[in-house]
């Protein structure tokens, strides 16, 4: 029964030191978070001129991390910690891919936005991985399949031609990312609403003029029909 009891308590507390061990979620301050050093400076401005370019085509966002190790964690679980934090009110418009390496364990994910779900699917995106990225982690090659990966992204998302690709207002009114787009939106719609009350104004007072004018006709009429004695 010590035994037992013992072995249970071993298990508890590897689980809570696992739990503890999890890899840190690291601050967005960059577009390329590489936290394994894996790139050079070269090698990391190339990547920055192709989302870069990828962001004046199309307003999509890809935003790159790279770890040194996922510390037992899934890989899918890291993404969905990271895309929590950095994109926690995301809305309908939100055009972001969160690209995440591991070249330690030879993995990768990828999460995109809402802006982006009906352009690129889950199979899309696992078919990215599979095919242009894990097999050059596999070889050592972790900086041509974050190249790689980065630019079959790009080419699904450019084909896709989605700066053409506008989300119903609805979507936007009801899920705001922000207070400050949220306002924005109602901005839009009072500026609207104003310039089609100053249309409506201006085109009841058109109405009242030519009115007034048709009236001062008919009195002139009728005065030089029955002049006053």
């Amino acid at each position: 029964m010590k035994k037992y009891i013992g072995a249970m308590l071993v298990s508890m507390s590897l689980a809570v030191g696992n739990a503890f061990a999890q890899l840190a979620v690291p601050p967005e301050e960059d577009r390329i978070m590489d936290l394994a050093s894996t790139l050079s400076q070269i090698q990391m401005q190339s990547l920055y001129d192709k989302i870069d370019n990828l962001d004046e085509v199309t307003g999509a966002q890809i935003d790159i991390v790279v770890v040194p190790s996922l510390q037992g964690e899934r890989i899918a679980d890291y993404a969905s910690r990271v895309e929590s934090v950095w994109f926690p009110e995301e809305n309908a418009i939100d055009k972001h891919v969160l690209f995440i390496v591991s070249p330690a364990d030879k993995k990768a994910y990828v999460i995109a936005g809402e802006g982006l779900a009906n352009v690129i699917s889950a199979s899309d995106f696992k078919s990215i991985i599979s095919l242009k990225v894990i097999p050059q982690l596999k070889t050592g090659k972790p900086v041509a399949g974050i190249s790689d990966g980065v630019d079959a992204i790009s080419a699904k998302i450019e084909e896709a031609k989605v700066d053409d690709i506008t989300p119903p207002l609805r979507n936007v009114l009801i899920k705001p990312a922000t207070i400050d787009q949220a306002t924005y939106y109602i901005a839009i719609i009072a500026g609207i609403a104003l310039v089609l009350a100053i249309l409506v104004h201006l085109g009841k007072k058109m109405d009242f003029t030519e009115y007034l004018k048709s009236k001062k006709k008919r009195v002139r009429r009728g005065d030089r029909r029955h002049p006053s004695s």
